[in-house]
């Protein structure tokens, strides 16, 4: 069985950024387990993309495309996949119109 090889970064707590009343201004106040002020961003905040509203929200689809459809839809570069909702988009609104 081969041994776990684990790299050890040593940080001096020296090195730590000064406190600064900034940071004072955003932290949360707690007195025991009561809080008293919320930080601001709120503390456990979640990472990445915020959360759209229920109508802005896309739905993942599998679809079949045409080879030749597919190789030009890339072709135009990143983002494709929003273009090809923009078209589709235009093309809902011209039949609603014509009804």
């Amino acid at each position: 069985m081969s041994e776990k090889r684990t790299i050890s970064i040593d940080r001096d707590p020296d090195d730590a950024p000064p406190f600064t009343m900034e940071m004072a201004a955003r932290a949360q106040i707690s007195i025991g387990d009561k809080i008293i002020r919320e930080a601001d961003p709120p503390l456990g905040r979640r990472r990445g993309r915020p959360v759209k509203a229920e109508e802005d929200r896309k739905e993942l689809v599998s679809l079949r495309l045409s080879p030749d459809v597919l190789a030009w839809l890339r072709a135009t570069g990143p983002g494709w996949q929003t273009r090809v909702d923009d078209l589709l988009r235009i093309k809902m609104a011209a039949s609603q119109a014509a009804e």
